[in-house]
């Protein structure tokens, strides 16, 4: 997705510096998880061989990626596109990446076995922690505080998501910004997207979100609501 006037990305893929850039090397991991449901049945085959043995994933070639998958080598290629990587080579470079700075997420599951080992309970909060401080290191301060600004003045405040996470994120988002009482709905479907961006004002606020950031339908809304001049936010993988 692309920036605009009063439209404000909510990711790491602006950094000022080398230092900020190794600090927030995004997590191709959690990336291909969280996509997988706008992925095309094939590419989903692909993004199992890669949760199931990323080392491989890494190590091998794309012949031999996509013959474990049982799919093509083009296929293979579409799947790194979807996911937001240039090629096979950059979704490559980045799973090795993850493989270092984000290997909190591929921890084994806490034991439950009894004796001197640490509560399963301990261990699962333990790693939400993680998770979120890694959220947090890869955020830009000055972006988020304009987000709050554009949601603390908009009349109405729309969410839309499509497809697995980015669904039940914007249905999240929908429940805590009521609670603030802000004005709020949220849009899963494509169409209802289309009919509502076409009703947005000026004053009004669009919240995107998209693993990718590349979700046609999501974009072409987003476009259609930056059409009748309503600000937008949106919240996607770095880079796009």
């Amino acid at each position: 997705m692309t920036e605009a006037e009063g439209h404000v990305r909510l990711t790491s893929g602006d950094e000022p510096d080398g230092r900020d850039h190794v600090r927030r090397i995004p997590d191709i991991i959690s990336l291909v998880k969280d996509s997988y449901g706008e992925l095309r049945p094939a590419e989903r085959r692909v993004a199992d061989v890669v949760l199931d043995d990323v080392r491989f994933a890494v190590d091998a070639s794309n012949a031999a990626l996509a013959q474990r998958a049982q799919v093509s080598e083009p296929t293979v290629t579409r799947f790194c596109r979807a996911i937001g990587c240039e090629g096979v080579r950059d979704f490559k470079l980045k799973l090795a990446q993850s493989l270092v700075v984000g290997a909190l997420y591929l921890s084994k599951p806490p034991p439950t076995s009894g004796g001197n080992s640490m509560p399963f309970w301990n261990a699962v909060f333990g790693e939400a922690r993680r998770a979120l401080q890694e959220a947090e290191r890869q955020l830009d301060p000055a972006q988020l505080v304009k987000a709050a600004e554009l949601i603390a003045k908009a009349r109405q405040v729309t969410v839309f998501g499509l497809g697995g996470s980015s669904s039940a994120l914007a249905l999240e988002a929908q429940y805590r910004l009521f609670r603030y009482g802000i004005t709020v709905s949220a849009q899963c479907d494509p169409y209802l997207m289309r009919m509502t961006a076409s009703t947005l004002k000026p004053s009004d606020l669009v919240i995107a979100i998209s693993a990718t950031g590349r979700t046609r339908e999501v974009i072409e809304a987003v476009e259609l609501a930056r059409h009748y001049r309503a600000n937008a936010i949106c919240v996607t993988a770095p880079d796009t």
